[in-house]
């Protein structure tokens, strides 16, 4: 009976492991970009389909930077948040009133469809959403294998 032995050196184990570690940042940072490019689209479609009244709404537009937590990799987008503005004909901000105008539903419009009667489309950041879904996942693979083509070090 024959045995194999294998040994690996300390500069080996340092090789692989710094080799290990590169690849999980370039996946890391493929996700990431990958995620930016997606909610840039994904805005970019909503902005267009936003309620236009005084225009507070479509300017609050923002993408937060993505965030990694145990979770994995997520990114923030909407309107209001760090970018609220005040609406200067009803007074309030748009963090107060966002929600609402998006959930407006078909028929309790008051043009009694799903276009608001000044422009837009209620639903204007779900829709685009749910258009880029599966493109999010080709976007976010193409990019990774962008990130790991960059390759490791011999």
């Amino acid at each position: 009976m024959s045995f194999i032995n294998l040994t690996w050196d300390t500069q080996s184990r340092a090789t692989l492991m710094a080799n290990l570690m590169q690849i999980n940042f370039n996946i890391k940072s493929g996700a990431e970009k990958g995620l930016r490019e997606t909610a840039k689209s994904i805005m970019t479609e909503s902005v267009m389909q936003c309620p236009i009244d005084t225009g507070a709404l479509v300017t609050s537009e923002y993408i937060e930077e993505p965030i990694e937590d145990f979770m994995g990799i997520s990114i923030t987008m909407g309107y209001g948040g760090p970018n609220d503005k005040l609406n200067i004909k009803t007074g309030k901000m748009v963090s107060e009133y966002a929600l609402e105008v998006h959930e407006m539903l078909p028929g309790s419009l008051p043009n009694g469809g799903p276009f608001h009667p000044k422009g837009g489309n209620a639903k204007f950041l779900e829709i685009p959403v749910r258009a880029y879904q599966l493109a999010f996942l080709d976007t976010v693979a193409e990019v990774i294998q962008i990130e790991l083509s960059k390759g490791v070090r011999p």
